[in-house]
């Protein structure tokens, strides 16, 4: 009985909980207050769109996940305050930027490069936008890139 009234609910509060894919432009993220906070500890260069020259490790994943900036609730816990899914998302490929970058300067790199998005084994790669999956409570970011020198 107990199994029967698990699968229940599973199915009833899971069944809601459609992801919405997002396509956040790019220049406005890399202007966002996240961005420019960790650009100057990056330490390598993110070339966004077309890379022609020599690439010597292909394929590197970075996932992130939060809840942050989804919303929150002023001091007196009144009133629930939701922010704008590009804020979360921007929030997250800040996040993501600063762990491929640690990867690419452990691997001896100057460039992420061929920078492209991975969510359910589909790439999205486009030079002006980037893509964000939004859950009901966790906002998402999935790069893979490619290092060179």
């Amino acid at each position: 009985m107990k199994k029967i009234i698990l699968a229940v609910f599973v199915a009833v509060n899971f069944g809601f909980c459609a992801d919405e894919y997002l396509e956040i432009d790019l220049d406005q993220a890399l202007q966002s207050k996240f961005i420019k906070k960790v650009s100057p500890k990056l330490g390598v260069e993110f070339v966004w769109g077309e890379f022609d020259g020599e690439v010597f490790k292909r394929d590197n994943d970075v996932s992130k996940r939060s809840r942050k900036y989804r919303e929150e609730f002023t001091g007196d816990m009144s009133e629930k305050i939701e922010f704008p899914k590009e804020v979360s998302c921007n929030f997250v490929l800040s996040s993501v930027m600063a762990h491929m970058a640690k990867l690419a300067r452990k691997a001896r790199a100057n460039k992420v490069v061929n920078i492209r998005y991975n969510f359910a084994g589909k790439d999205y790669q486009n030079p002006s936008k980037f893509q964000c999956v939004c859950g009901n409570s966790v906002t998402a970011v999935s790069m893979r890139a490619d290092f060179a020198k």
